[in-house]
């Protein structure tokens, strides 16, 4: 974990500038050539660059030769704003999973739920929006508009 960061640091820390002499031989692998000044980890988001690739070139040598940890340093690179926003998706519904719903609630009043979802939350009757969200069918648009409903009501509450 330790490589891998020190890794990331060190992409981080090399910048490359458009009028830099260095710059001829990586315009050559690159779809759109360097326009402004940028910084290995950025190179290395770009779908045409490879960590391999990228420390094949002068200026991004010596690097680590350890296969797992470059495997590593390319998929957080490449994919931290997914993972990113995967993240903040599971914070979002972690922080709903214990909101209350009311137990006598006529999920028919509420508009914008299907027939299909309507019939299976009167079925099952959830206690709560955690829940809710594991009866087979119930999609998180069903899941939003019971949120926007509840906030409506005043009754958007969690417990952690």
């Amino acid at each position: 974990m330790i490589l891998i960061e020190q890794e990331r640091q060190w992409l981080r820390s090399l910048w490359l500038h458009p009028n830099s002499d260095k710059i001829n031989d990586l315009n050559e692998i690159l779809t759109v050539p360097l326009s402004k000044e940028t910084n290995g980890e950025d190179l290395l988001r770009r779908p045409e660059m490879s960590y391999k690739l990228l420390t094949s070139l002068n200026y991004f040598s010596p690097a680590i030769d350890d296969p797992q940890v470059t495997s590593q340093v390319e998929i957080q690179v490449k994919y931290e704003g997914y993972i990113t926003r995967q993240q903040e998706e599971i914070e979002r519904q972690l922080r709903n999973e214990y909101t209350a719903l009311p137990t006598n609630l006529d999920y028919k009043q509420i508009t914008g739920l299907s027939n299909e979802v309507i019939a299976k939350l009167n079925d099952y009757k959830p206690s709560s929006i955690g829940q809710a969200s594991r009866i087979s069918g119930i999609t998180p648009a069903a899941i939003s508009i019971l949120l926007v409903w509840l906030k409506k009501q005043g009754l958007l509450r969690g417990s952690a």
